[in-house]
């Protein structure tokens, strides 16, 4: 319904969605789009993929990587797509630590600021001081974000082979093709441990550069859904 309202109604209903779109329409009680009818296209869809939340917002970034597809109007669009969100309250996001390193944070953590640094559509970023006097960051994944996303990669794949199967003129694009890459990145993404990889595989690249740091990883306190990495004001 939402990709309707932008405008692509007519995909929809090569695809045999229309009478689901519109029944889905009546039970939610969604209106039209007409606050939107003064927005061209790519702006029409970059406020779709704001609407539908964290899964078409990170698409929307990886597509904005890509002018071999898209015309310089779209990218500025899909540009703009930043990932932020309201954020999770803290006694949620206490839970999901203690649970994820299986002890209190008093246990493991001199102080752990509640108020976030930063928060974004799947982590959300406080500041902390490890038992040793050390300046720390917590990178954490937003609790029920996981879930959300499989979801939503499922209906982008069911999208996908139906676009590809239906509609010529994006079956050219190998959609299918696509949201496979996109599913392996996102799921990369939500891995901590891969981002902590990454980032000491990029420190020794750079090792003995004095221009280039890249925060310490503390292995000790890293499991797939938070982060600790070094400070650095």
């Amino acid at each position: 319904r939402v990709f309707t309202i932008v405008g692509f109604g007519d995909l929809f209903k090569q695809m045999g969605l229309e009478d689901l779109a519109e029944r889905t329409s009546r039970f939610m009680g969604w209106k039209g789009g007409e606050d939107l009818a003064h927005l061209d296209r790519p702006q029409r869809v970059r406020w779709a993929f704001e609407t539908l939340g964290p899964t078409f917002i990170k698409l929307g970034q990886i597509l904005a990587t890509r002018p071999d597809l898209f015309g310089p109007e779209w990218i500025t669009e899909f540009e703009k797509l930043q990932a932020h969100a309201p954020p999770v309250d803290f006694k949620e996001i206490r839970q999901q630590v203690e649970h994820d390193l299986g002890a209190p944070l008093e246990e493991l953590f001199d102080e752990v600021d509640p108020t976030p640094v930063a928060a974004a559509s799947v982590a959300q970023v406080h500041r902390a001081t490890l038992k040793d006097g050390t300046d720390v960051v917590l990178k954490i994944q937003r609790p029920g974000v996981r879930p959300r996303i499989d979801a939503d990669m499922r209906l982008l794949a069911y999208l996908a082979a139906l676009a590809e199967k239906h509609v010529p003129e994006l079956a050219a694009y190998h959609p299918q093709k696509v949201v496979r890459q996109f599913a392996k990145s996102l799921g990369n993404e939500l891995n901590f441990v891969t981002e902590g990889q990454n980032a000491e595989q990029v420190a020794a690249n750079f090792e003995g550069n004095p221009q280039i740091v890249i925060p310490k990883i503390y292995w000790e306190w890293t499991r797939e859904r938070i982060n600790v990495q070094e400070f650095v004001d």
